[in-house]
């Protein structure tokens, strides 16, 4: 089997997380093998061990960047996270082969339903117009692009109804199947 490492991007997974937290929890058991990285716990204000992180990409055969979507993009954290670890000469350059031929996979949420991600929605554009730049880093990096697994409708709030959370966990566990099935299928 192959080598799976999977970035976890949420700032704040214990306190502020629902769904992203569920899924982790269910790759757990669905990639028992896998190495998963939080990058909430893996800085110390903001700074990252990258020869460490480095050293995790380079074991790593599928990296998944696993994330809720905030504003149209990243987590400050997991762009902080790929500004310092994707460093030129590691992840790009003429020396920077590291990456090179591995699989990245995007694994996200949204708060929004999915419905509300078209040209004819409340966020005027469909969910694939928001990811340009990860698909280029994965070209930039010479890696193979291995797509996207998207859940919407997973706002967290404090104190939400027990059945929407109930409908939100089930929705979690269904993208955690489809995002371990994906990495299980990468050739």
């Amino acid at each position: 089997m192959k080598e799976v490492l999977i970035v976890s991007g949420h700032p704040n997974l214990d306190e502020e997380s629902f769904s992203n937290r569920i899924i982790l929890e269910c790759l757990t058991n669905f990639l028992p093998k896998a190495d998963i990285v939080r990058l909430d716990r893996a800085h110390t204000h903001y700074e990252f061990d990258i020869s460490l992180e480095q050293e995790r990409l380079k074991k790593a055969d599928v990296i998944v960047f696993q994330f809720p979507m905030f504003w149209y993009g990243l987590p400050a954290l997991m762009k902080k996270y790929i500004d310092d670890v994707f460093a030129h000469g590691f992840a790009y350059g003429s020396t920077g082969t590291y990456l090179k031929d591995k699989t990245l996979l995007v694994s996200f949420t949204t708060g929004g339903a999915e419905s509300d991600y078209r040209y004819d929605g409340e966020q005027r554009y469909p969910i694939e117009d928001f990811l340009p730049f990860l698909k280029n880093l994965a070209w930039y990096c010479d890696m193979q692009w291995g797509g996207i697994v998207y859940s919407g409708g997973l706002m967290y709030l404090p104190n939400q109804d027990e059945s929407i959370r109930q409908e939100m966990a089930r929705k979690a566990e269904d993208h955690a199947r489809e995002l371990a099935d994906k990495v299980m299928h990468v050739n």
